[in-house]
């Protein structure tokens, strides 16, 4: 028979905490790496500039619908006409459709998620 190993107390905690430490921290790595995914950091901040874009056209387009009295044909409209700046790019997943014979309209994208982000704009004679 083999004789036991005369191994220290401290020799034995170095073993166990080896033995149960290095796949603890595998799991705990594993688990931060899942959840702080990079790709879902950059479509969320993609998706929340297309929103605010949205917001800055439909405020503009109010604006524009109250002073002319019907909604611009398109955003490339509120640009000539200087609502929006001319040198800003529009992302080009942006889409704006005018209604009713100028009484309102809606500009709309698709998110990353696959959702579909809209707002109205309306002429205040038409509310």
């Amino acid at each position: 028979m083999w004789a036991a190993a005369p191994w220290s107390k401290k020799t034995k905690w170095w073993v166990s905490g080896i033995g149960i430490g290095i796949p603890l921290i595998g799991i705990i790595v594993t688990f931060f790496l899942a959840t702080a995914s990079p790709k879902k950091q950059i479509n969320a901040a993609k998706d929340a500039a297309i929103k605010a874009e949205i917001q800055n056209i439909s405020q503009q387009a109010n604006r524009y619908c109250v002073t002319v009295g019907k909604c611009p044909l398109s955003i490339a409209e509120l640009q000539q006409q200087g609502y929006i700046n001319k040198t800003a790019t529009i992302d080009p997943s942006i889409g704006y459709v005018q209604l009713n014979e100028g009484n309102d309209c809606t500009i709309s994208a698709i998110l990353s998620t696959k959702q579909i982000y809209s707002m109205k704009c309306y002429p205040t004679n038409s509310l």
